[in-house]
């Protein structure tokens, strides 16, 4: 499995500024495979000391420049952080790496560490396209105007796009499908054996009450997504008291990277709504299989009439934005009017991405956002050809990742 992240582990070996690197990300993401291929190509030997329970067995002195070491499964712990940063200065012309899926954002966030630090994601797109049809990937890459891309790579495109959709990009589940085939009920069946195991070991680390609580957020995204109105609202559940701490749990989910957010900037606001927002799971794919979606429910093709299938694009755009890790997300709205993806670069300049179904549905909200931002870059994504309509550009769903890449610099 080729992951674009493999760059990032070379320009952190590479820039000198720190020997330590702590590699987080969720179970079953890839994180120890990625690695073990680090470490093949990069150095001559390496040593792996598995850190579960807080063993740390195997752990020599025998540090030089050629050697990488390697703490597997640190899981948030702080005695293992504390003596893998402890090597580390104490090794300065050798290099660790720490697999830690609580990463810094867990529970270790509060133990300074002199490190960089690396966030694996599920495959994009793109990296999907890479490791399943290479030249498909090569040809969409080699479009220098998407207006003028040829229509039967765009129905391609799609093609794949919709099976991405159900697949997602977990690592085991895309490996799956490469060497079986698009075979539901084998996609499936993978998704729920890492479904099964996040929540076992979520089960592990946390109190029951905790627990509970984090399950009930990761269920609660797709009924979220396939309603009218998106947004979770902390006070819908303060009724009850066991939910009057929620958000508590919304920020522990988004430290280990389960969920993504996206606040509300409402008019033209720098005030931002914390209590009302939306919420995204980390992997379409696996979305799918939160809500036990049935093969019928998808359709045949990536029909944004379909209210699932519109829910799990949301959720595809707004993965694919996070996990670019480039730009703060926002939504935006304005009285009735609401557009998914809100952007503001470097720059002062601002774009907006609505996600409508390319056969209804009018401009109104993104012509709204024009009138309060008149700068901003206004795009409508979904699944026809690319089109200009005034000064709203309708785009292909699988350029986000490129569009909002070309926005940021």
């Amino acid at each position: 499995m080729n992951r674009f992240a493999y760059s990032q582990l070379l320009q952190w070996k590479n820039a000198g500024n720190s020997n330590l690197l702590i590699l987080g990300g969720v179970s079953s993401v890839g994180k120890t495979s990625l690695v073990k291929q680090f470490s093949m190509m990069e150095f001559n030997r390496d040593i792996w000391i598995d850190c579960i329970d807080g063993n740390l067995e195997g752990t020599d002195n025998n540090f030089d420049i050629e050697r990488l070491t390697i703490f597997d499964n640190i899981n948030g712990n702080r005695e293992v952080l504390k003596t893998l940063s402890d090597l580390a200065n104490s090794n300065p012309d050798s290099f660790f790496v720490g697999i830690d899926p609580f990463a810094r954002d867990g529970r270790g966030e509060s133990f300074n560490l002199n490190a960089n630090y690396i966030v694996l994601y599920p495959l994009s797109f793109e990296e999907f396209l890479y490791n399943v049809d290479k030249n498909i990937f090569n040809k969409l890459s080699a479009v220098k105007d998407i207006y003028q891309i040829d229509p039967s790579l765009n129905k391609t495109l799609f093609k794949y796009l919709y099976e991405y959709i159900i697949i997602g990009g977990m690592p085991s589940v895309v490996n799956n499908y490469i060497e079986n085939g698009f075979v539901f009920e084998n996609i499936r069946a993978e998704q729920n054996r890492i479904v099964d195991k996040l929540l076992s070991s979520l089960a592990v680390y946390y109190k029951k009450t905790e627990y509970k609580n984090i399950e009930s957020i990761l269920k609660i995204i797709l009924p979220l997504l396939i309603r009218n109105n998106n947004k979770f609202k902390i006070n819908d559940f303060g009724k009850s008291r066991r939910f009057s701490s929620f958000s508590k749990f919304i920020d522990i989910t988004k430290k280990l990277h389960l969920v993504y957010t996206s606040y509300n900037i409402k008019e033209k606001s720098t005030e931002i709504n914390n209590s009302s927002f939306n919420l995204y799971l980390f992997d379409t794919g696996l979305l799918g299989a939160f809500g036990n979606i049935p093969y019928s429910i998808y359709g045949d093709n990536l029909d944004l009439g379909n209210q699932f299938v519109l829910g799990l694009v949301k959720n595809y755009a707004a993965t694919e934005s996070f996990s670019s890790f480039i730009l703060p997300i926002y939504n935006w709205s304005q009285n009735m009017s609401k557009v998914e993806l809100f952007f503001i670069n470097k720059n002062k300049k601002s774009l907006g991405i609505e996600i409508k179904n390319n056969k209804s549905g009018k401009l109104k909200s993104l012509d709204i956002l024009h009138e309060v931002y008149p700068e901003a870059k206004l795009i409508r994504m979904n699944n026809s050809y690319p089109m200009d309509k005034g000064q709203i550009k309708v785009l292909p769903l699988y350029t986000i990742r490129s569009i909002i890449r070309n926005f940021s610099n």
